[in-house]
């Protein structure tokens, strides 16, 4: 928009009006910045002997989640987050027992209420291979697929 008389507005300008919170800069596609919502950790893709999870944060930081997690968030577009790139197929956020953490930085999960997410169910014995097996969650055809990087 013209700044003493103008009476139009660009695309982008609109789409701001519109809803500010979902804005891409010039040069941005639709799909940066995207994301996907999984309702739950689907039951063969769990860890056995623990029922865990184990995933990439934006940072690349590995967490375990349990089998009771729901809502999971995973990331897909294209971003920067101060001078890092974000991985792409990482989980931004997720609900444990109505609970709802979200990444903030370098593998760190918070709550609204500034709980921070642990998971300490997992015995020394089994850690390494709990670390061993992340899955990335990442568009595949006309939906998601799910890749186990198993590091053993």
């Amino acid at each position: 928009m013209d700044y003493g008389g103008g009476t139009q507005l660009a695309q982008r300008q609109w789409e701001y009006i519109r809803n500010p919170q979902s804005v891409n800069t010039l040069g941005e596609e639709d799909s940066t910045g995207a994301s996907f919502l999984s309702a739950s950790i689907p039951e063969e893709l769990l860890f056995p002997p623990l029922k865990t999870a184990t995933f990439l944060s934006p940072h690349g930081k590995a967490v375990v989640l349990p089998s009771n997690a729901r809502s999971l968030t995973f990331f897909f577009g294209l971003s920067s987050m101060t001078g890092s790139y974000t991985v792409t197929g990482s989980l931004l956020s997720f609900v444990i027992d109505g609970v709802e953490y979200s990444h903030v930085a370098n593998g760190h999960y918070v709550s609204l209420q500034g709980e921070e997410y642990y998971y300490e169910g997992v015995p020394d014995s089994y850690t390494s291979n709990v670390l061993s097996k992340v899955l990335m969650v990442l568009p595949y055809d006309d939906g998601i697929g799910f890749l186990r990087m198993d590091a053993s």
